[in-house]
């Protein structure tokens, strides 16, 4: 049985020698990503544009290889996670540029490789909590929609959003039980759970929109 695996180190050293992002991942925006795509054009990697956000900004995917097993990839569903998008330009471009190396061609021979790089989220829909936090890694004009219990509304993230200039609504929850059994069962407003009315949430999406 033959094997073509390299060792971390080997591509640890082709990394070092090869890689053409520059940007501290967490600065990286779209902006910068737009002269990556057009470099991995002209090395000849097949890269077009699939769609647009909300906001008007292109989304792209790029195409390498032409085996049988099909694999998808994408960066950056969640704002908070921008190193996969320079990892992506970066291993596009190594693949392209090593097509002579063994290794290389049994991935080319055997895979199609397709990515989208910074597949941004436009709308935040989340409970009130922790989670929320993520915000900050938003691009402005990002939507965000935070649920409440009514019992316990704290506006940190509307903060949080004006000063990240992102657009923040709220949805108040309801006690379908009553106040006496809500209370009773939930003694601990930031441990219950919360009921959201889906024809109340729809119209606040259709008025976010």
């Amino acid at each position: 049985m033959q094997t073509f695996a390299q060792t971390p180190a080997e591509l640890a050293e082709l990394w070092e020698k090869e890689h053409v992002s520059k940007i501290f991942p967490s600065n990286m925006r779209h902006r910068n990503l737009l002269p990556m795509l057009e470099d991995l054009k002209k090395l000849g990697v097949k890269v077009e544009q699939v769609g647009a956000s909300y906001a008007g900004r292109s989304i792209h995917q790029i195409e390498w290889g032409k085996g049988p097993l099909k694999v998808f990839m994408w960066s950056q569903m969640h704002g908070d996670e921008p190193t996969a998008t320079p990892a992506l330009i970066d291993m596009f471009t190594i693949l392209q540029n090593n097509r002579d190396k063994e290794w290389v061609k049994q991935i080319e021979e055997k895979m199609t490789i397709r990515a989208v790089p910074m597949a941004e989220a436009e709308v935040v829909l989340a409970i009130h909590g922790s989670g929320l936090t993520n915000i900050v890694f938003c691009q402005p004009g990002t939507k965000v929609v935070e649920l409440f219990s009514p019992y316990y509304v704290y506006p940190c993230y509307w903060l949080l959003s004006n000063l990240m200039q992102l657009e923040y609504y709220y949805l108040l929850g309801s006690t379908p039980l009553g106040v006496f059994w809500h209370q009773l069962l939930y003694p601990n407003p930031r441990t219950e759970d919360v009921w959201i009315d889906p024809m109340q949430l729809e119209t606040l999406l259709q008025l976010a929109m």
